[in-house]
């Protein structure tokens, strides 16, 4: 079986190279004129040679080789003709090419070494510092992350020297916000699934829900993570999910005003009363950065093996009041039993993992503690997609990759409210636009009328 990269590539390759010859053809279909006008143009003079072939040459330069893919592929958005079109799909599919050297260069550290060594690095020397054992196989994996604007190969007879540049540093490690945790996972665990996109949507099995399921019929996504040898793998994801996190911070602390939101929910108790469950919330990044805006009761929830890192994480970083004092709670978010009462949960990019009808058991659970609370509110920060328009490219990736591994889906107003929260007896009270990528919805406990056993915490 091919590799996952390798078979997207020629499979959109082929595809897209059938459309492109067949409008090649349409376009070379014999067409007899009238005699005068085929005497008409035998008298005219010779056309112009043919341009070069649109996909060959883009610009001054062929593609990849003296500029970097973005200026390269100006020309060719410009011009509307169809072959220009179905030539731009043909090197969209090749940039997987490009995609798999950088998580090589990744995953060997080219960036994080050069770095290390001023920021430049003989490709001798830069050899000898990773496992990789053929200059050649190195040299034309920097060039192909070099056609994308990832790293700078300079080059004088057999002389080659890489220098980082503003792309490449990105893929450092220890880089503020970055991207090599993303290029990992995405380009390893996630690209595993891949070549089974296509059993998932024709599949009959009721079991299966994901292309990972195919990949790995006898443990889930999860499961796989949690195994022995992938510590390294989940490491990663952590990591990967902890960035995600700080760079959306900004946004969820700053665009909604959760200080008159605890105090509208509170009544008269004060805001510091007030408690948040971060439910799933790992370390609790985001309770930390919410204490910075808010005064509350913060509790994070999740499983055994996250609380033990999440105390670290609170002790190396206490919040400013030294009267805060942080509750950590051991439990599952499918057993309602194990969640405890409070009047505000934060499910943070927690339901898009999960089905319809699993999202609709988790927020049945807390649905259990937060009946007993009143005004008890659970927010959600998650995608809304918008249905009129076409999805992005950070939307779309997205929603295809929980298909591909988890079996959740991105979704809109209409399906959050229809599909998820309507069926778990919450009602959505309001959408939040925070400025960022994600929106903030709030949902309240739908019921007829208040529980006798409701209080006000």
């Amino acid at each position: 079986m091919l590799p996952p990269v390798a078979a997207i590539s020629l499979v959109a390759g082929c595809a897209i190279g059938w459309i492109a010859k067949s409008r090649v053809r349409c376009s070379e279909a014999v067409v007899v004129a009238p005699k005068a006008d085929r005497d008409a143009a035998a008298a005219a003079p010779p056309p112009p040679p043919p341009p070069a072939p649109v996909g060959l040459v883009l610009g001054a330069h062929p593609v990849g080789i003296g500029t970097s893919t973005s200026t390269a592929l100006r020309p060719l958005f410009a011009r509307p003709d169809p072959l220009t079109r179905a030539t731009r799909y043909v090197l969209r599919a090749t940039l997987v090419r490009q995609a798999r050297a950088c998580y090589i260069a990744t995953r060997h550290r080219l960036a994080d070494l050069i770095a290390a060594n001023g920021g430049s690095m003989g490709l001798t020397a830069l050899l000898n510092a990773t496992k990789i054992v053929s200059a050649d196989h190195l040299y034309r994996i920097l060039r192909a992350c070099e056609s994308a604007g990832i790293f700078s190969v300079e080059q004088d007879g057999d002389s080659v020297v890489v220098h980082n540049t503003p792309d490449s540093e990105l893929l450092c490690r220890d880089a503020p916000g970055s991207l090599a945790p993303l290029v990992l996972h995405a380009s390893y665990e996630s690209a595993l699934a891949l070549n089974h996109l296509d059993d998932i949507i024709t599949s009959t099995d009721p079991t299966k829900e994901t292309a990972w399921d195919f990949y790995s019929p006898n443990a889930n996504f999860w499961e796989w993570l949690d195994q022995e040898d992938q510590r390294e793998t989940l490491e990663t994801f952590n990591t990967l999910m902890v960035n995600i996190t700080m760079k959306e911070l900004p946004f969820i602390c700053g665009g909604f005003d959760w200080k008159a939101f605890l105090a509208r929910i509170g009544g008269a108790s004060p805001t510091s009363t007030c408690s948040i469950v971060d439910v799933g919330g790992g370390k609790g990044h985001l309770l930390r950065a919410l204490l910075d805006v808010a005064s509350f009761r913060p509790v994070v929830f999740d499983t055994a093996n996250m609380i033990d890192d999440a105390k670290a994480f609170w002790k190396a970083d206490p919040p400013a009041d030294a009267e805060v004092e942080v509750e950590f709670v051991i439990g599952d978010f499918f057993d309602g039993s194990t969640i405890p009462a409070a009047n505000c949960y934060v499910l943070k990019h927690i339901l898009h993992d999960w089905s319809d009808d699993k999202s609709v058991a988790i927020l049945k659970a807390i649905r259990e503690q937060a009946n007993t609370v009143v005004d008890s509110r659970v927010m959600l920060v998650e995608l809304v997609l918008d249905e009129t328009k076409p999805l992005g490219p950070f939307e779309s990736w997205v929603d295809i990759q929980m298909l591909n591994v988890v079996g959740g889906k991105e979704r809109s107003r209409r399906q959050w409210e229809r599909d998820v929260l309507s069926k778990a007896g919450f009602k959505l009270e309001a959408v939040h636009v925070t400025g960022g990528t994600e929106a903030i919805i709030e949902c309240s406990v739908r019921s007829c009328g208040v529980p006798p056993d409701t209080v006000r915490l």
